[in-house]
């Protein structure tokens, strides 16, 4: 379902904060930065969803039917490579290099892990579970399958930004740019852009 992405975007905001909280490099501006992008894309999404509501109309048969999901379906896949790329930013390397549970539990190793692999604020199990959470999100065959399925589910992006264009009413505005168009202005005056955009 649409929820459905929404959420997982958010997970995947839990696990980047989560990984920069733990290595310090929350504290960054550039972090924030990514940070900041990472959560916006999940709210536009949240709003435009809302919006497929706000304009839902009554269908012949009288059910309630929402706008078209088309264009937040779009808006979806084509940030998905964004936000996978920002937690790969946000994680760097270490996700690559984490101990596994074996390691853990073994006794020769478990001292020179706490000693190398913890993070500044966290223990190194925890840490390593955390990065290895990640990893299965970002570069496992799991985060993989995920990332294609919602890729491909609604078919080629090329085909429907093209159907999005052509089922696009630009009707309004085109009669109001040729109006304006059409309109005697002073030499060297430009149409005022307010006047295109006054829908009272």
């Amino acid at each position: 379902s649409d929820l459905r992405k929404y959420y997982h975007m958010w997970s995947m905001i839990g696990v980047a904060t989560m990984l920069t909280e733990a290595n310090g490099t929350d504290l960054f501006r550039n972090m924030r930065d990514k940070l900041g992008e990472l959560v916006l894309i999940p709210e536009v999404y949240k709003t435009a969803l809302g919006g497929t509501e706000v304009e839902a109309k009554a269908t012949p048969g009288g059910l309630f039917r929402p706008t078209s999901l088309l264009p937040v379906a779009i808006f979806s896949t084509h940030y998905a490579d964004r936000l996978v790329g920002l937690v790969k930013d946000l994680a760097g390397g270490a996700v690559v290099m984490q101990p596994s549970e074996a390691d853990l539990a073994n006794d020769d190793l478990r001292p020179l892990l706490e000693e190398f692999m913890a993070s500044r604020n966290l223990p190194v199990a925890e840490n390593a579970r955390l990065f290895r959470t990640a990893w299965d999100i970002i570069g496992d065959g799991t985060g993989v399958r995920r990332d294609l399925y919602d890729r491909w589910l609604l078919g080629d992006q090329f085909t429907n930004k093209n159907a999005m264009f052509l089922a696009y009413d630009r009707s309004d505005l085109e009669r109001r740019m040729k109006d304006q168009l059409a309109t005697n202005l002073p030499v060297g005056d430009a149409p005022p852009v307010w006047s295109l955009m006054n829908y009272n």
